[in-house]
């Protein structure tokens, strides 16, 4: 598997380079975030600064993705990779600062909350562009899935590792800061030890303004479509882990934390098995398009599963079909842009599906949140699962059209 793996990225060494830099990232933000998550909800009594601040997060980070794109047109993606890393070093040493301190002043926290999500858009965009760039085009499923897979080991272990330091810390998220910095430093250090992992010249040079060109990319049908049904899948899928199952499982059938672990195990379960079976599909637009449709369908089924299954265990295997599902609608929504869009135009893409996607998120808790205090858990969940069913016809609608 090993030998597979190396021959998918032997296209370019660059690759196995920027992967590498992603990885660490990606690993030192999950634990990070739930080092920051333990302090909020645990140190602060306040349900309404939590909201305030984890508000804030999203509002700044949602105004990222427009600071890449006036970053991209000034410098190269190296040194913007450069700066991500930097940012999230110093911010992550103010966040220990501020926790080591026992300050309650949380406006402080709120700030360097503000300086940390100002650069959260900044490496996906570069990330998904340079694969296009770096890979032969049979292997960007492959590619994408590996990325998925890191994304998804990340947000498993994350909780673990953080939960072990906490326990060894006797309770403070010191430990936590400490592991993020220094992975973040190993990050920094081999980026200058490598100097230019990407192309030295400055991307999207040309005079088009991000808002520009998304309006170009947007005047396809079919990527209009497709991002639109991404969207309302998000919309619906954003709040399943954090509001969905606690409401199912702990406030309508009075089951255990034990019960909730095991749906959400099965639903990185599902991620995982999923990206790990991608990794050697060849790329196609015929096959993404088809795949994502399908996706669609399984989301609802598991859905379905878990609503009218028999057995709470036997309901597991509903979070493990819709963990499949999502991470074969990430991986082949990706190439599929990736395969139709111009190169040029890209990363401005990229960066703009993750400030829709942000955007998406508050707007999302809050209307499941307020179905749920309205209707039986049961209805909503059958209510989101007619809705991804509706956008999966309207897929294959417009795919029998296009022929």
């Amino acid at each position: 598997m090993k030998k597979k793996i190396n021959l998918i990225l032997s296209y370019t060494v660059n690759l196995k380079k920027l992967l590498t830099v992603y990885s660490l990232m990606s690993f030192a933000n999950r634990v990070g975030e739930f080092g920051v998550l333990y302090f909020l909800w645990f140190s602060i009594e306040s349900p309404k600064i939590i909201g305030i601040l984890l508000l804030l997060d999203t509002l700044v980070s949602i105004y990222s993705g427009f600071i890449y794109g006036k970053l991209s047109r000034l410098i190269t993606k190296t040194a913007i990779v450069k700066i991500t890393y930097i940012m999230r070093i110093i911010t992550y040493m103010l966040f220990l600062l501020f926790f080591f301190s026992s300050s309650s002043n949380y406006w402080i926290l709120g700030g360097i909350i503000v300086i940390h999500s100002l650069s959260d858009a900044f490496l996906s965009p570069i990330l998904y562009s340079s694969i296009t760039q770096f890979s032969k085009k049979e292997n960007l499923t492959g590619v994408n899935s590996i990325v998925s897979l890191i994304d998804n080991f990340s947000l498993f272990l994350s909780p673990a590792i953080g939960a072990v330091l906490i326990s060894i810390n006797d309770g403070s998220n010191i430990l936590i800061f400490i592991l993020v910095i220094v992975t973040l430093a190993v990050g920094l250090i081999s980026i200058y030890r490598w100097k230019e992992i990407l192309p030295a010249t400055i991307s999207n040079s040309s005079e088009n303004s991000l808002i520009k060109n998304i309006t170009i990319i947007f005047k396809d049908k079919v990527v209009f479509l497709l991002m639109f049904c991404f969207l309302i899948f998000n919309f619906v899928l954003i709040p399943l882990l954090n509001i969905v199952y606690p409401a199912f499982l702990i406030h309508e059938n009075n089951l255990s934390s034990y019960h909730l672990a095991l749906y959400e195990i099965s639903f990185s379960i599902g991620l995982i098995l999923l990206s790990i079976s991608q990794i050697f599909t060849k790329t196609g637009v015929k096959r993404s398009k088809v795949l994502i449709v399908l996706s669609f369908f399984f989301t609802s089924l598991g859905l379905i599963i878990i609503i009218f299954s028999p057995s709470v265990y036997f309901g597991a295997l509903g979070s493990l079909v819709i963990g499949c599902s999502l991470s074969l609608l990430r991986i082949h929504n990706t190439t599929f842009f990736q395969s139709t869009i111009p190169l040029d135009k890209q990363s401005d893409f990229f960066a703009a599906r993750g400030v829709i996607l942000n955007s998406v998120s508050p707007f999302s808790i809050a209307s499941i949140s307020f179905l749920i205090g309205i209707y039986y858990i049961e209805n909503v969940m059958i209510g989101m699962a007619v809705v991804l069913i509706v956008l999966g016809l309207i897929l294959v609608y417009s795919q029998t059209q296009s022929r």
